[in-house]
């Protein structure tokens, strides 16, 4: 069990290794060759490792999807907000809670 777990988490951790992320169809591809694996009793480590890599990619290509557009990168965004708290100094930062208003 323990060598299943760190095939899935060592699938998961190779993400780092990329200094960009593949494409969604190649995490999809590596999700079905795992399941494949599973079913067929065959390289059941290697099965792990797919199955822990396209899950933290496809996680992490679904929070790379929330981030700004690129034209909108750079530029000022203005919108209206109500403070819930109040200001906290850290040293080079000011950290406060916003909810928008509209």
């Amino acid at each position: 069990m323990r060598l299943l777990c760190l095939c899935t988490l060592s699938g998961a951790y190779s993400l780092e290794l990329f200094s960009e992320l593949p494409a969604v169809q190649v995490f999809f591809v590596c999700f079905t060759v795992g399941l494949a694996c599973f079913i067929r009793r065959i390289m059941v480590p290697l099965g792990y490792f797919l199955a822990g890599f396209a899950v933290m990619g496809l996680a992490a290509t679904s929070m790379l999807s929330d981030r700004l557009s690129s034209p909108q990168a750079g530029q000022d965004l203005v919108f209206t907000a109500r403070i819930d708290s109040f200001p906290v100094y850290d040293g080079t930062s000011v950290q406060f809670f916003a909810r928008p208003v509209d």
